[in-house]
């Protein structure tokens, strides 16, 4: 039930995952909210968790234009759904791009599938909803492992006080910083992105 419904539900959701397909010990990487669901899966699993990579975690800044705000309120699904349009999904989208070129009509149709199932956007509404920094604040120092923080000096979508509260807050954190790209600097900046994590996993950073 909705009023049921915590952060830490994923944890346990994502351990017993784990348990039924027989998997031990996992590598995470998380992009924006997801990054607090990870921290909290890996306080409460600790000898689960190997690494993990963040990219732009945390909240987006500009709340309104993304509609990160109305997700959590009690029209959330209805805008979840707006995004399964391909004119809102692209609009939405190139708001997190600095080189919006970038963006293909192939792009846009797989962003805006998965809105068309009421399951997601049902799911996209709770992790707004139940997505609250104050309760990272024990979490976060607690992380023992190793995690790259990855973000762009030029993203004007994401929080930058949230991605430095992540910096701060863990005690084993490798930071990394790109250039010339948005929020999905992953989607962006590929090359750049794959080669620290692979430097990363490879303890050579």
């Amino acid at each position: 039930p909705e009023m049921d419904y915590v952060i830490g539900d994923f944890s346990v959701a994502l351990e017993a995952f784990l348990h039924r397909i027989g998997v031990g010990q996992v590598y995470i990487v998380a992009y924006g909210q997801a990054a607090g669901y990870a921290a909290d899966f890996c306080y409460y699993n600790p000898g689960r968790v190997q690494r993990m990579v963040f990219v732009s975690p945390g909240a987006y800044a500009n709340t309104d234009a993304l509609y990160a705000r109305r997700f959590s309120g009690v029209l959330g699904g209805w805008y979840a759904g707006r995004l399964a349009h391909p004119a809102q999904g692209e609009k939405y989208w190139k708001r997190l791009l600095l080189d919006q070129t970038m963006l293909t009509e192939r792009d846009i149709e797989e962003f805006c599938r998965p809105f068309a199932r009421n399951g997601v956007r049902i799911c996209t509404r709770l992790c707004a909803l139940n997505y609250l920094e104050e309760d990272l604040e024990s979490v976060l120092p607690a992380v023992s492992c190793p995690v790259l923080v990855l973000s762009s000096a030029d993203d004007n979508a994401s929080s930058p006080e949230d991605i430095q509260m992540f910096c701060d807050a863990l005690p084993n954190a490798y930071t990394m910083q790109l250039h010339g790209c948005g929020a999905l600097l992953h989607f962006e900046k590929p090359a750049a992105v794959n080669r620290g994590i692979s430097r990363f996993l490879l303890g050579k950073l």
